[in-house]
């Protein structure tokens, strides 16, 4: 039981990191100009990291 819970948190662990890092994609995309949105999705980061499975 005990390596269980290590691992689960462990897991949920990179599941924030993940998160931190795509909020971090949203954030980066919404302090862009609105003359430059909408972007493209070979422009758009947050939608190249999905594509990528990184988020």
């Amino acid at each position: 039981m005990y390596q269980f819970a290590l691992i689960k948190v462990q897991e949920i662990e990179e599941k924030i990191s993940k998160l931190h890092h795509f909020k971090s994609l949203l954030e980066l995309v919404t302090t862009r100009p609105l003359s430059k949105l909408p972007l493209s999705k070979d422009q758009c980061p947050v939608i190249q990291k999905c594509v990528k499975g990184e988020i």
